[in-house]
């Protein structure tokens, strides 16, 4: 039976939510430190928020309509999908189905009561006639979270403290969703295997056996290679390489979804041994999404559904050189404040008598001098940290920028 598990940490310097099946981290969701979004997102409105919008412009062209929702970027909805007839100007309710990226704007869908419990509907109902803008839900970002990932009923919330869970179970009662139930384990919330996989996720490369996949990520599309080049069966014969193939689509499941990667995705697997062997992989891919038929040469596309930001999106940020992460990405102030201060909370908590120095290159300096996140820290665990200042910590390279260790 299958074990699904939110994971609420409201942390010192973010509130992080993510989604595990069977123990494994499949999706990551990141929030401000009160519960708001935080400054990661490219996006106001994400999958599964609603928002009210007026038909701004028919785009017969593309056979559906833009939609003026409050945002820079008008949302599209196709003719297929608007559940009611276009006409400029008329107002209406919809669901995001792909979030906006940049100056592109969402993608929306006129059956905006998928997904929602009576409670919610109702809510929504009640703001139908306001400005154009994002309906506010009740239950708050772990309710939207639940509808994102499409999740509920038999799902279990995993929090901090008891706390924690009278306020995650007030707030899922007013939206109407039950939930298997709600814990106070500190100790999984803190897991160390989540942050691994969380750093993992950032790599360019995922190692199976002495064979690698290597995932590389573009505006257009995501491109995956699978190289048996490590690993002697995949050289002697096609069963060999047909083996290899199953374990790529099996290691695949999860790591596409906790990268978030959605749309298009090119993989190329080994060549398959036969026509069977190619069936047989297009029926293991099928896992992973909408695939096209395998080819001889083992190349196929997979089609995704978006349901937020991608990991890296939420992570880095383009510039000119700096490979640390990618070719041409390094990682945001934000995500680097934001690790920095969860390590030394890791630490703090592993060590509850030790005392600890927290070293910032001069960007992380700043914030940490600018916020509040020490206060917290002291109040949370005591006045156990020290700043200390580091200027060379490979931040110019993209470097992480922090180091946190024991007086």
């Amino acid at each position: 039976m299958t074990v699904t598990e939110i994971l609420y940490d409201d942390g010192v310097a973010e509130t992080r939510v993510v989604l595990t099946v069977d123990g494994e981290p499949r999706g990551f969701h990141f929030l401000g430190h009160d519960g708001a979004h935080a400054d990661r997102h490219s996006s106001p409105v994400g999958v599964g928020d609603l928002v009210r919008g007026r038909i701004a412009s028919l785009a017969p062209g593309l056979d559906g309509a833009f939609i003026d929702i409050g945002d820079a970027a008008p949302g599209f909805v196709s003719k297929r999908r608007a559940q009611t007839k276009l006409v400029v100007g008329a107002r209406g309710l919809f669901r995001v189905r792909r979030a906006g990226d940049g100056r592109k704007g969402p993608e929306l869908d006129g059956d905006w009561r998928a997904r929602l419990t009576p409670l919610e509907i109702a809510a929504a109902s009640d703001q139908e006639n306001d400005r154009s803008g994002p309906i506010s839900l009740p239950g708050g970002e772990l309710a939207a979270c639940l509808r994102r990932w499409n999740v509920g009923g038999k799902v279990r919330v995993v929090v901090r403290d008891g706390a924690a869970a009278s306020k995650i179970a007030a707030g899922l009662a007013v939206a109407g969703r039950p939930v298997g139930g709600i814990a106070a384990d500190e100790a999984r919330v803190w897991s160390a295997e989540i942050e691994d996989a969380l750093d993992a996720a950032l790599q360019r490369t995922v190692r199976f056996g002495n064979a690698v996949i290597t995932i590389d990520e573009t505006e257009a599309a995501c491109m995956v290679d699978v190289d048996g080049a490590g690993d002697a069966s995949a050289a002697f014969g096609g069963s060999g390489r047909d083996r290899l193939n199953q374990q790529a689509a099996a290691a695949l499941v999860g790591e596409l979804d906790r990268r978030g990667i959605a749309g298009a995705t090119c993989v190329d697997f080994l060549g398959p041994s036969s026509p069977a062997a190619r069936k047989a992989l297009a029926a293991a891919a099928r896992a992973l999404g909408r695939v096209e038929d395998v080819g001889a040469d083992g190349f196929t596309r997979i089609y995704r559904p978006h349901r937020g930001a991608c990991l890296l999106s939420c992570a880095s940020a383009p510039v000119a050189g700096g490979e640390w992460i990618r070719p041409g990405r390094r990682l945001t102030d934000d995500w680097r404040f934001r690790t920095a201060v969860r390590a030394v909370e890791l630490a703090l908590r592993r060590r509850p008598s030790a005392r600890f120095v927290l070293a910032l290159a001069p960007s992380l300096r700043e914030r940490w001098l600018a916020g509040a996140c020490a206060e917290r820290l002291t109040a949370r665990h005591g006045a156990r940290v020290e700043l200390g200042g580091a200027d060379a910590l490979g931040e110019e390279a993209g470097g992480r920028g922090y180091d946190v260790y024991e007086r």
